[in-house]
């Protein structure tokens, strides 16, 4: 089998259509898909390249109506769009193989990946809609709440249809927190901070896991799981500094 070629599944469910095969089994499952991906090329590498320069620009031209914050708070800020970028390559490229007949996403590493994807999207079109349209509180309480209510459920949806239970526990955990934390606007800075350390050493555990089992993962699996790391320092390393160095942020 090549790289370039259909998923193959384990002999005793081969005549099974892909997307009725049980998804993300544990190791020594015999319904367990094999799952073949395409190999990472240059293709690839150039893809996540423009994807990562339409978040700059994105990015960019939201900082263009507050010309008055820092050259510190600007680069912090195009640090987060390396990651947003990550994630939307690999969404677009995991809708583009589900097109060729592959199944996507499979693994939890994949789940995560969707939600790289998907997350930063929401959140820059709720910035913006809070920005353009009504800058007033109420409007930012009803993009937070909607925003929460979205991320969770599609938290949710990946829970569901992951059979390993230490990726159901995360996401059901994901799934909570961002219903919480995105409506709680009352909520503190220094346990919002907690919460981001717990969910990075969380993640960390999970993923080593996977990689103590020696269990054979696609690339993309690992992508989402660095793409979330990525989010998780950058998130936490933001939250520490605005607790304890604002004035180097450049805020009040």
């Amino acid at each position: 089998m090549t790289a370039d070629s259909e998923p193959s599944v384990s002999p005793p469910v081969d005549t099974l259509p892909v997307d009725a095969l049980p998804v993300d089994a544990p190791p020594g499952d015999p319904f367990a898909p094999i799952v073949e991906r395409p190999r990472l090329r240059i293709a690839h590498l150039m893809f996540w390249t423009a994807c990562v320069a339409v978040y700059l620009s994105m990015i960019r031209m939201l900082q263009e109506i507050d010309p008055d914050t820092s050259t510190v708070f600007r680069n912090v800020w195009m640090l987060y769009g390396l990651g947003a970028g990550t994630g939307l390559a690999g969404l677009l490229v995991g809708v583009a193989w589900r097109f060729r007949g592959m199944p996507f996403p499979v693994t939890g590493g994949e789940y995560v990946l969707v939600m790289t994807g998907i997350g930063p999207l929401v959140s820059l079109a709720a910035m913006a809609a809070y920005r353009y349209l009504d800058p007033s509180l109420s409007m930012f309480g009803f993009i937070a709440m909607a925003t929460g209510v979205l991320c969770a459920s599609i938290w949710c949806w990946a829970a569901i249809r992951t059979r390993v239970r230490r990726w159901r526990v995360y996401f059901v955990l994901e799934a909570i927190s961002d219903l919480v934390g995105q409506t709680c606007l009352a909520a503190a800075m220094h346990a919002m901070l907690g919460q981001n350390v717990f969910f990075l050493l969380l993640l960390v555990y999970v993923a080593a896991r996977d990689w103590l089992e020696h269990w054979r993962k696609p690339w993309t699996h690992w992508l989402g799981v660095a793409a979330q790391l990525w989010f998780g320092v950058y998130i936490s390393a933001w939250r520490a500094a605005m607790i304890w160095f604002p004035e180097w942020l450049g805020l009040p």
